[in-house]
């Protein structure tokens, strides 16, 4: 068997099964927050978080999953919901962050923009404001996963940082590897 098999092989649940205890939460702790990330577009990170979190949620943990890419949000597009703006209002004070949020049972998504004018002209550190969202609320779920914009920008840098867990996600395309490289060194 080749090594990389075997390797892959070594996390299989039947010989590694995992207990549900292992992965939840001390009481009065804050929630794991994981971010998915990786230095190229187009390698299914969005994918990969909508996945997990809905496993994840399935799986009876409340999981809140937040599109971090302040103006070309895909998670709401690839669950088939309607585009809005409301993240927008969440920027401007106008919105809270519970009159923004998609619930469906342990699932909850914080979709961000889809080519909003003046969140692209606006001077307002994203990060910053994801970043307040999860300080403010990571004690009412299990986990937090963001989906984070590719490339190694200050503002991916600064979610990544602030994660338990860092996912890269890369796909055996020289570009896709070297980028991912790039971001974690």
């Amino acid at each position: 068997m080749h090594k990389t098999s075997e390797w892959l092989q070594s996390f299989s649940t039947s010989q590694n099964p995992v207990r549900k205890t292992e992965l939840r939460r001390e009481p009065g702790q804050p929630c794991v927050k994981i971010s998915i990330t990786g230095g190229k577009g187009g390698v299914g990170k969005t994918s990969i978080a909508l996945k997990t979190a809905q496993e994840l949620a399935s799986a009876g943990y409340k999981t809140l999953l937040i599109d971090c890419d302040s103006n070309l949000s895909n998670t709401a597009i690839k669950l088939g919901l309607p585009l809005d703006n409301k993240f927008e209002k969440i920027l401007s004070g106008e919105a809270q962050f519970e009159d923004c949020l998609i619930s469906r049972g342990n699932f909850h998504l914080l979709p961000a923009c889809n080519g909003s004018v003046s969140v692209f002209e606006s001077k307002i550190n994203f990060d910053d404001v994801i970043i307040d969202i999860i300080a403010s609320h990571e004690n009412d779920y299990d986990y937090i996963l963001l989906d984070c914009p590719a490339g190694a920008s200050r503002e991916a840098l600064t979610l990544n940082a602030y994660c338990d867990h860092r996912w890269v996600v890369v796909t055996p395309d020289k570009s896709s590897i070297t980028d991912s490289y790039s971001l974690v060194s």
